[in-house]
């Protein structure tokens, strides 16, 4: 997959992330990964400090809330 589409509709946006946030969203799927957790994954599969990766994996994590497409859970 190259791209994946999203749509809010009580927002009536469409979202679209590449293959990597495909592979951010496949990962937050699973809700007992933690964003550090995400990274170590990623830092495996593609070229990347890790410090990039947590400030894209918080970005992405960011812009998926402020679209309604995702929700915090607090511990």
């Amino acid at each position: 997959r190259d791209e994946m589409i999203f749509f809010n509709p009580e927002a009536g946006k469409y979202s679209a992330i590449g293959t990597v946030g495909i592979e951010i969203w496949q990962l937050l799927a699973d809700r007992d990964r933690s964003l550090a957790e995400i990274c170590d994954h990623l830092l495996a599969e593609f070229d990347v400090d890790r410090e990039t990766c947590e400030r894209d994996v918080s970005d992405f994590v960011k812009q998926m809330v402020d679209a309604g497409l995702l929700s915090r859970v607090q511990d």
